[in-house]
This record gives C-alpha cells, sequence and structure tokens, in this order.
C-alpha cells in the first residue's frame, strides 16, 4: 500500500494532539475500547436486523510478511517489532459497513459517509437520531491500543453487489525520537499518515481490489468476509498484552489483582467489560429499543446465563421497565423485590411528562450468588468502585442508559445516589435508569427528543449525562431527574420501614422496649467489629477494640417517666474520638437523622431527642486508673451534641479525647420519642486526626 503522510496546514491536528482528545484517563484503554468499539458497531445496525454480532479477536501474526504492505515504514517495523507480534480485531456483522465516498473529492454537500469520517475525518459527530457519539472523538482510542497503527477493512452492499475495502491509518506522537513515520514535507512533523491506493501521487484512497485485499488480510491472519455478510472489522497490530493488562491492574488495589478472575488474561478482561458497559442490551429478547447485542471474545459468545451476578440484575431490572418486551424471565432477582417508579418533569415535554423509570431492587447476598457454591465478588468489586459508607451501610449502586444500550455510568458515591437512603451491609440496592427516549421536549427547548438531550450532554467518552443550554434556557433535566429518583426511592423506603415496625401499644415498658431494642442487633451491628459481634445485647466489649463501640446495658423508664438508656463505649487510643448518634433502623438500611428531615428524604423532624447526657464513670485502660469525679473527666474528654440541620433535634452526641489511651467510658442517655412506630439503632464511629494539632 502506497503511503500518505499528513502536511502540516493551520489549525490541523497532530498525532499527540488525537492521541489526548479522548478526554478520560480513569478508566483502563480497554474499557474505553469496548465502549467505543460497541457503541460504533450499534451506530452502523442495518435495518430490521434482531441482533448486530461484534466480535472481539486476538492473535498473532509475522512482522516480516504484514510489514511489506507498508511503504515507508517497512524497514522500522521489522527493526523495532521482530519475529512473532499480537494483533485484536474487532470485527461486526448484521451493520452496513463502512458505507459513502472514497475521498473528499467525491463528496455531495457534508454528508461524508462513514468511511470518511471514520478513517480521515476528526470531530465529525454521528448525524443519525439515536446514535451514540456526538463528538467524533471517541474513535481516538484505537491508536492508543497498540503503537498508533489501525487497519480498516469493510464490506459493504452497493445495490445487488458486495465491495470490500481496505485502508490504513497511523497516529504517532511525532515529538518522539522513536518516531516511526519519515519525514517527506517541508515543515513540522504531524505524526499522521494514510495508506492505500495512491491517486496521481496526491493522495490515497481505500483498496478496492478483492485479492489484493485477501493477500493483506492474510499476512495478519484476519478472515475476510464472505457470502452476504457486511460489516466493518477495526485490526489493531502490535498490541502488547501486558501493557493493556496492567492498565486494567492499576485501577485495581494490589492484593486484589491476583483473585478476581476478570484481571487473569486480556481475553478475560474483555469479556468482562463487555458484560459491565453492555449488560442490558446483550442477547436481550426483552430489549425493545434496538436491536440485541451479540458480542463473543475468541468465539466464547456472551450469554446472559453465563455473566457475572451484578451484571445479570441489569438484564433483569430492564426488561422488568415499561420499555421492555413482555416475556423474558428473571435471571437473578427475586420478582417480589423489584420496585419500579415513573419519573415525571412537568412544564418540559410536549405531551406527556413522562422523563423515564427507575427500576430497582434490594439484594441478599445469596441473591447475587456470593454465598457458597458460588462464592461470587460482591458488587462493588465487579465494578471496582469503592464502597464510601458507614461501617454498618451499603452504598446503593445505580446506573443509566440510553437507547444504544451502553450503561454511561454506575454511581455508587456520586450525585445519582448520594441522597438515597443506604441499605444496611448485608443488602444491596441495585438500581437500573432507563429514559423515555422519544419523548420530545416543549417549544422552548427547539422540540428535541430526550434522547438527543442527553446525549449532546455526554463528554467524548460518554461517562456521564450534565444538563446543558438549548435556546438560552437550561431545563435542568438531568438534575431533576436525579433529585425525582431520590424522593421516589426513599418515599418506597419509608414506607416499608412503617410496615414492617408498626408496633403494637400494649404497655409503656414493652413498647420502649420494643422501639429501641430490637432483637439481637441493637448496638452491635453498625459498630462493634465483626470478629466482636455476638448474639447477645448484654455482652462485654473487648477491652483493646480497634474501633469506637457501643454496648447498651440496661434500659428503663425512670419515676419521672424518662427513657433511660445506660451505655458503655470504648475508644481505642488510635482515634481522636467518637461520634454517637441515632438512627431509625430499617430493613434497607439504616436512616441518619439529617437525611431523614431532609425535604428529599422523609421531611419530618427525627423522631428521637436526647435530652441529657450523663458520664458515671471513665476507665484509662492503659495505666489501670478509673475516674468518677467530674473535673478528672473533664481532663480527659470533652462532649458536644450534634443537632440536627432544619429541626435541631439533639440526635447525637461527639466525645472527644485529650489523651492517646484506650478508654472505657460509662454512663447514661436520656431521650424523648416523638413518634413510636419505628425501630432505633444506636451507631459510633471512629474521629480521625491528630490528639496534638
Amino acid at each position: 500500500m502506497k503511503i500518505e503522510v499528513a502536511k502540516h496546514e493551520r489549525m490541523s491536528e497532530t498525532g499527540s494532539s488525537l492521541m489526548r482528545l479522548i478526554q478520560n484517563n480513569e478508566l483502563p484503554l480497554l474499557d474505553l475500547l469496548v465502549r467505543e468499539a460497541i457503541q460504533n458497531s450499534s451506530d452502523a445496525k442495518k435495518m430490521l436486523v434482531d441482533k448486530i454480532n461484534v466480535k472481539f479477536n486476538t492473535g498473532n501474526f509475522d512482522v516480516s510478511k504484514f510489514s511489506s504492505n507498508f511503504e515507508g515504514i517497512e524497514k522500522q517495523l521489522n527493526r523495532r517489532f521482530p519475529g512473532i507480534q499480537d494483533y485484536l480485531e474487532i470485527r461486526d456483522s448484521n451493520t452496513t459497513g463502512l458505507t459513502g465516498a472514497l475521498h473528499h473529492s467525491e463528496v455531495d454537500g457534508n454528508d461524508f459517509g462513514n468511511l470518511i469520517n471514520l478513517i480521515y475525518e476528526i470531530s465529525k459527530p454521528q448525524q443519525r437520531e439515536g446514535s451514540g457519539g456526538s463528538w467524533g472523538l471517541g474513535k481516538t482510542i484505537y491508536f492508543r491500543v497498540g503503537i498508533g497503527l489501525v487497519l480498516y477493512y469493510t464490506r459493504i452492499k452497493i445495490g445487488s453487489e458486495y465491495k470490500s475495502r481496505l485502508a490504513a491509518c497511523l497516529v504517532e506522537d511525532e515529538n518522539k525520537d522513536d518516531a516511526i513515520l519519515p519525514k517527506l514535507h517541508e515543515g513540522p512533523k504531524r505524526g499522521i499518515a494514510w495508506w492505500g491506493e495512491d491517486v496521481n501521487n496526491n493522495y490515497t484512497v481505500p483498496l478496492t481490489d478483492e485479492n489484493e485485499i485477501e493477500e493483506i488480510l492474510g499476512d495478519i491472519g484476519v478472515t475476510p468476509y464472505v457470502g452476504d455478510e457486511t460489516g466493518t472489522s477495526i485490526i489493531i497490530p502490535f498490541v502488547d498484552r501486558e501493557k493493556l493488562l496492567k492498565s486494567a491492574h492499576a485501577t485495581y488495589k494490589k492484593e486484589k489483582i491476583n483473585y478476581l478472575p476478570w484481571l487473569n488474561t486480556l481475553e478475560d478482561y474483555l469479556i468482562g467489560s463487555i458484560q459491565k458497559w453492555y449488560a442490558p442490551r446483550i442477547n436481550n429478547p426483552g430489549y425493545k429499543i434496538d436491536c440485541m447485542l451479540n458480542p463473543s471474545v475468541n468465539d466464547h459468545i456472551i450469554s446472559p446465563r453465563n455473566m457475572y451476578p451484578l451484571y445479570q440484575t441489569q438484564i433483569d431490572l430492564y426488561n422488568n421497565s415499561s420499555y421492555a418486551k413482555n416475556g423474558p424471565i428473571n435471571l437473578i432477582v427475586p420478582n417480589n423485590t423489584i420496585e419500579k417508579h415513573k419519573v415525571s418533569l412537568r412544564g418540559t415535554f410536549m405531551v406527556e411528562n413522562e422523563a423515564g423509570e427507575i427500576v430497582y431492587a434490594i439484594l441478599e447476598r445469596s441473591d447475587l450468588k456470593m454465598s457458597p457454591p458460588f462464592n461470587y465478588k460482591d458488587p462493588y468489586t465487579q465494578l471496582n468502585i469503592e464502597n464510601y459508607s458507614y461501617e454498618g451501610e451499603n452504598a446503593p449502586i445505580l446506573s443509566y442508559c440510553r437507547k444504544p444500550g451502553m450503561i454511561i455510568n454506575y454511581d455508587c458515591n456520586g450525585v445519582w445516589t448520594s441522597k438515597i437512603i443506604k441499605p444496611s451491609e448485608d443488602k444491596y440496592l441495585i438500581g437500573l435508569f432507563i429514559p423515555n427516549s422519544f419523548n420530545e421536549l416543549n417549544n422552548s427547548y427547539n422540540n428535541i427528543l430526550l434522547e438527543e438531550y442527553l446525549r449532546k450532554s455526554e463528554k467524548a467518552d460518554h461517562r456521564s449525562w450534565g444538563d446543558w443550554t438549548v435556546r438560552e434556557r437550561n431545563p435542568m433535566i438531568v438534575s431533576k431527574i436525579i433529585d425525582n429518583i431520590a424522593r421516589k426511592v426513599n418515599s418506597n423506603l419509608v414506607n416499608n420501614i412503617t410496615e414492617k415496625y408498626e408496633v403494637k401499644k400494649t404497655s409503656i415498658g414493652k413498647n420502649l422496649a420494643s422501639i429501641l431494642l430490637p432483637p439481637e442487633d441493637f448496638g452491635k451491628k453498625p459498630t462493634i467489629s465483626k470478629s466482636n459481634k455476638t448474639k447477645s445485647k448484654n455482652s462485654k466489649i473487648r477491652k483493646h477494640s480497634r474501633k469506637s463501640a457501643i454496648n447498651i446495658t440496661d434500659m428503663h423508664i425512670d419515676n419521672d417517666d424518662n427513657k433511660i438508656m445506660k451505655f458503655e463505649v470504648t475508644i481505642p487510643s488510635r482515634s481522636i474520638g467518637t461520634l454517637i448518634d441515632l438512627r431509625v433502623e430499617s430493613e434497607n438500611g439504616n436512616i441518619q437523622a439529617n437525611k431523614w428531615e431532609d425535604p428529599e428524604g422523609i421531611g419530618l423532624p427525627f423522631p428521637y431527642a436526647i435530652d441529657d447526657i450523663v458520664i458515671m464513670s471513665l476507665d484509662n485502660q492503659d495505666d489501670k486508673k478509673q475516674y468518677t469525679e467530674l473535673h478528672d473527666i473533664e481532663n480527659i474528654i470533652d462532649l458536644s451534641f450534634s443537632k440536627t440541620e432544619l429541626f435541631s433535634k439533639n440526635y447525637g452526641f461527639t466525645i472527644y479525647k485529650k489523651l492517646n489511651n484506650n478508654i472505657l467510658i460509662k454512663g447514661e442517655i436520656r431521650f424523648n420519642i416523638d413518634k413510636d412506630d419505628f425501630a432505633a439503632v444506636i451507631h459510633a464511629k471512629d474521629l480521625e486526626g491528630d490528639l496534638n494539632a
């Protein structure tokens, strides 16, 4: 193939700048590749097909045979990469292939066609309604996977004839000393070149000769399309398997790398990544908005039945939405756990207010196959995200996607989940938001579809949605969706709490015990480390716990009708103090006081209030001394109340230490109850910092 080295021109991109355009350094290269490649294939699907096929194939090739096809860089390739090298192919079928003109001189109007846009242009977004890309930059990920060399092979149908096309492009950092491209023109180097058929010694176009194309494909080991197949094959030679895996490993903690199966090989990671980002669409007959996705890695077909449990939940949640086809049975999520709510926005759309639907479930460890004999990893590990929650809680996991079926993101600690009540540590709230893609915005916003609004809000890496201004007005659709989801989910959780914990008021003594001492779990589940958990509410606290722990030793009502709770709390030497607070307990998690009072939570005053705290004694466990006098105790600790932000209810208190010792505090809390149909739990959290600060 003949070489065409790009000349330096005004306002033109260079190789080094193209390599930076993807705008994402957080995800591993393989994840970015999977997201971009499948989305490109999805955008090129044929009409009326029931599925598109996307194959990720790996193999190796003889460099000396392959390099002979590349004028101008053959010697450099043989010198730098001798012997046998690896390649990665992403191949789709049931797609149109790279259609359109072969060269810009053949373009009529502004429709460049798929071929020119992919191979010869940059920043040309997809114009097709409902497509994945809106920037035309995502394809630059192909140049970062190998050495920057990419082959584009496609087969299309024009009328009744099938035609093949093949071209190559190299993008490299032109500033590097070991740059591959020769300098053929005056002026600065650009680091960009193409290969194909020479036209008048001026420029190149893709090869169209079938025999020549098949010969080049044979040199690298790629099979040509046959029969009535059409599609596109992206071939990336000189892939460094170890480097790509290191990119993936770098995002994980070192201690996890050796026991996570999807980190073993390049192929294993691709299988996991495809599931992670395209779960709702993978061979799912319930996927209604578009055709199914049939992905494979080296002929290993990914089907819903052999996917990781977390990604099976995404299929189940989608199939239980109003936007799915009826029929498929749940893979993993019990029917009675699924909740769904319409998300409606007023004054935004032409006809109906429906912006989408949130579908979620609260699942047990057994539902997610985390118990024997399966022993799958927890959802946070499968997603490689941190569960930034208080001890005894699990952060909700909420994903969202649009028409192409790609999960935009899994939110665990961000804006989508920050206002949602957290379930307890043995439960997992997993949700999926599906937009009402075809709903039309009103005249104030140019009557665009919701799908287009969301698509245009995404950056080139498609990792998030945001709000943007249409005709000098910002409809704030995404922000309203997020707030609406939190209200819907929290409202449903609170209703479940009321139903489960409504107490029969047979006597004040029994009522008090029922409210403040739920059987066995009170005071230990959220506060004592796992190694210290027992079944007795009066069990002794370990003398030198690594974390602060609280234990309830007695509860009663005195002669003046005061509610009294006696407690013991240990604070380890490593902590500067502890925050102790009351929460409302539910089967789905403990609700903190400020979350309860938040208008987007419950919106009512917190039902408990601490009137007074009395410290009876303090044991310095390091020097074996006990203090009972107030002035001695005040020399060792400070104590202050914690109030809710809206209704100023004393929901807890903070103990600050003045000594770097292990201490045991005994005391009693006097409190009142505004509402007696909820169960309470007490929680202790260590304070971090420097005692000498």
